[in-house]
């Protein structure tokens, strides 16, 4: 049975017609992007608005501690500084060195008279233990401390002074220097920043060998003229004589027989 033929209409749109729907369809579009993107920006204003005011707090709270920690470390500086100056003050007046030091050869001494600026000087300690100075001429520094050295000087200057006050500082002293012989491990010259006993001496030394006598003798200058000393080890060590084990003079000589 053949099926009834129904001719196929085919409809066609004018042109002018399509492009109407055209130009209608962009405008939507355009409309919807023009208020998704005032939202976004709405968005985007509150969220910079609100970050700013964070940010701002923020900055404010870090400066407040940074000004904070700043007024702490200035005061504890200022603390640290009034504690400090007391004793840089007393280090320059004493030149740095105990009131027992003992002057030596080619420490620099700073010698001031009160009111009289022709006779303090810078003076170094020389060879002889010796200094020199207006109205004193020589006089034996090596051996002694800076107290008993103003002592002599103010002493020479009574001649030609009334009441001289004298003051003498070390300025540049020279390291402790021993010399140790004989029977220890290490014979030689050795230095140290400050005054050692026969004992200390010996175990800068290396100690004593096992040839080693119990005596130590102890060769050294007073007023210029050498001195001899003998000091018995054992005892020393066992604590019957530690009267016995007195510093050392710069330029002393310990012998182990």
């Amino acid at each position: 049975m053949d099926l009834p033929f129904f001719p196929l209409l085919m409809v066609q749109l004018p042109p002018q017609h399509c492009m109407i729907e055209y130009h209608v369809m962009q405008e939507k579009k355009t409309k919807l992007r023009a208020i998704g993107n005032e939202k976004v920006g709405k968005y985007s204003r509150g969220r910079d608005r609100t970050g700013q005011e964070y940010w701002k707090k923020r900055g404010e709270g870090r400066m407040k501690r940074s000004l904070l920690v700043w007024g702490m470390g200035v005061a504890g500086f200022l603390g640290l500084l009034a504690m400090v100056y007391p004793c840089m003050a007393e280090q320059k007046t004493s030149g740095g060195v105990s009131e027992d030091y003992i002057i030596s050869v080619h420490d620099v001494l700073d010698i001031h008279v009160w009111k009289e600026p022709e006779l303090s000087r810078e003076v170094v300690v020389r060879e002889d233990g010796k200094i020199s100075i207006p109205l004193v001429d020589d006089l034996q520094a090596a051996g002694q401390t800076p107290v008993e050295l103003k002592k002599s000087i103010a002493k020479k200057l009574s001649d030609f002074l009334a009441d001289p006050q004298v003051t003498v500082i070390v300025k540049i002293p020279k390291k402790y220097k021993v010399f140790v012989t004989g029977n220890v491990t290490k014979p030689g010259q050795y230095e140290s920043p400050h005054p050692v006993t026969p004992l200390q001496a010996v175990a800068m030394a290396g100690g004593l060998n096992e040839w080693a006598s119990s005596k130590l003798i102890i060769l050294s200058m007073e007023g210029g003229k050498p001195t001899r000393r003998v000091l018995n080890y054992k005892e020393v060590v066992s604590g019957e004589s530690l009267e016995e084990n007195l510093p050392l003079k710069s330029g002393d000589t310990v012998i182990v027989p």
